[in-house]
């Protein structure tokens, strides 16, 4: 390996400047929606998952407004192996902290509650809100396929296992998998 030492977590020094590019433009960010609804002066601040978070928390601070929580995913499963674990440890430490805060809070599935409960989320009651549409097909549905086709839509991350469905459809020649 040449050149300095890389903190834990970092694979390279274009991952710490994709940090450093992410970083910033977020607090731009944070910094243009802040004064814009500031001016709006709402009522209610519907925070969309984690990185608006602290915007909300500012504005309820500021103007006295209601603030509901809407936690669609799980920060740190969602980091996880893009940065060190310290800073993972850290995020769960804020979010809690800023969750502490709020007025309302939803989230997509019992699981996510449970994830946040489990956190110390003991003073608000957290809803359900699926952000999907509730189906269940209890038997098969033969489409025009000449074989079944088995498709992934998501993430490329090594926590979301593509590389190991990758390497199973290349085992089972009867179906087909589409990335």
């Amino acid at each position: 390996h040449l050149g300095p030492k890389l903190p834990d977590g970092f694979q390279d020094q274009h991952t710490i400047l994709q940090a450093i590019i992410k970083t910033t433009a977020m607090l731009i960010f944070s910094l243009k929606a802040y004064e814009l609804a500031k001016k709006l002066r709402p009522d209610i601040v519907h925070a969309n998952d984690n990185d608006t978070l602290h915007i909300g928390l500012a504005l309820k601070k500021k103007q006295k407004v209601q603030l509901l929580y809407d936690a669609h995913e799980v920060w740190s499963y969602m980091i996880d192996g893009q940065v060190p674990k310290i800073m993972i440890s850290i995020f769960e430490k804020i979010e809690l902290f800023m969750i502490s805060s709020i007025d309302a809070m939803i989230t997509v599935g019992e699981g996510y509650r449970r994830y946040f409960q489990e956190m110390g989320v003991d003073n608000i009651e957290i809803k359900l809100v699926l952000n999907a549409k509730a189906e269940t097909i209890d038997q098969y549905v033969k489409t025009d396929n000449p074989r079944p086709v088995v498709s992934y839509i998501g993430m490329l991350k090594n926590n979301r296992f593509v590389r190991e469905l990758a390497i199973a459809g290349k085992e089972v020649s009867e179906i087909d998998i589409i990335i």
